[in-house]
């Protein structure tokens, strides 16, 4: 069932779906469980923020809504760069 979002001027169609994109990815990202990285895009980056544990990375989820990348980079710089 597609869920519709009104953005600009023109209605977005969503569905349950996955997207694959084929890069190459480096092996030491590949190393890092899943649950410990979180992954933003743009038009332009592609960015993964790696934490210390699932819980840091689920509360930089949640307290990162709505954000820029640059504001969720900024907010993981002075929350989570350092515990690495």
């Amino acid at each position: 069932k597609a869920r519709y979002r009104k953005k600009s001027c023109f209605k977005i169609k969503y569905f349950c779906r996955m997207i694959c994109i084929k890069v190459d990815i480096p092996k030491q990202i590949c190393k890092i469980d899943d649950e410990l990285k979180a992954i933003y895009h743009s038009d332009d980056s592609i960015c993964i923020w790696v934490f210390s544990s699932r819980e840091d990375r689920n509360n930089f989820m949640d307290n990162t809504i709505g954000m820029s990348k640059s504001q969720r980079s900024k907010y993981y710089e002075i929350n989570y760069s350092a515990n690495l």
